[in-house]
């Protein structure tokens, strides 16, 4: 059985090549939202703007796999902002994470 991938969630259980594709395609995903994010850094989007300007071929579950896990590794942080989605129903927005203030703990040792 192959091993979970740290980017794609293979809940299709896929052969090691068809899971290292997609490890990559994920891996691309992420690297262009992360750009876009950097390039507009103070501005705040919801899973479906990202989803539009950045991965509009991709499906809508990749711009928020790709949200949560640039999340979980410290690039970009869920705002408490909300604003209507697809259907009306509130969406969260992203932002790029600021950078630590300097002489803190979190600039010196880095923030996870």
């Amino acid at each position: 059985m192959p091993q979970p991938s740290s980017r794609f969630h293979d809940t299709l259980g896929l052969a090691h090549a068809a899971l290292a594709e997609a490890e990559a395609q994920a891996t691309r995903q992420e690297d262009r939202v992360l750009a876009f994010f950097h390039a507009h850094p103070a501005q705040r989007y919801t899973p479906v703007e990202v989803h539009r300007r950045v991965l509009p071929e991709a499906p809508l579950t990749s711009a928020r796999r790709a949200l949560t896990n640039l999340t979980t590794a410290g690039h970009l942080e869920k705002c408490a902002e909300q604003r209507p989605g697809l259907f009306g129903k509130p969406n969260c927005t992203w932002r790029l994470r600021p950078p630590a203030p300097p002489g803190t703990q979190l600039a010196l040792f880095g923030r996870p």
